[in-house]
């Protein structure tokens, strides 16, 4: 995705099948390689993740949407920002099934998202040995 222009809708598609979904496919396989079930799934043109399935505990849950977001008046009356020209712009955002804030992803490239899976992955495993987190644990999914 460009800086220097609002990302299109068509852009963020373009990089959920060009950057997150080869990075979410890439951890699976490895996953799967290692004894544990996890899947890819692409739930719209809008909509990928990956899903590691646990027993006895919350499944994993690493998602990333294209989100639409409107540009504030001020942006789009300031000619000298290359960003000013539609009201409406979109990205890609996380989403976790815990309940926790999803954040804009589109300045990674594939190896940044294999790495913040990890990282995601690593607090939820880190989480599911804490005895303090066992009610988020077992709790629904926020879906």
């Amino acid at each position: 995705m460009q800086i220097l222009r609002q990302p299109t809708q068509q852009d963020v598609r373009a990089f959920l099948s060009d950057t997150v979904q080869p990075a979410m496919e890439k951890i699976a396989e490895e996953l799967l390689k290692n004894g544990v079930q996890a899947k890819v799934e692409r739930m719209s043109e809008d909509k990928v993740q990956l899903e590691v399935i646990q027993n006895q505990l919350r499944d994993f849950v690493y998602g990333v949407a294209c989100t639409q977001k409107l540009v504030p008046d001020f942006a789009l009356a300031n000619t000298a920002l290359p960003t000013s020209e539609q009201a409406e712009t979109f990205e890609p955002t996380t989403y976790f099934t815990d309940g926790r804030k999803g954040y804009d992803v589109q300045s990674l490239v594939e190896s940044e998202v294999l790495a913040d899976i990890l990282k995601q992955y690593e607090r939820h495993l880190s989480l599911s040995l804490n005895a303090d987190a066992s009610l988020l644990q077992h709790a629904p999914s926020h879906r």
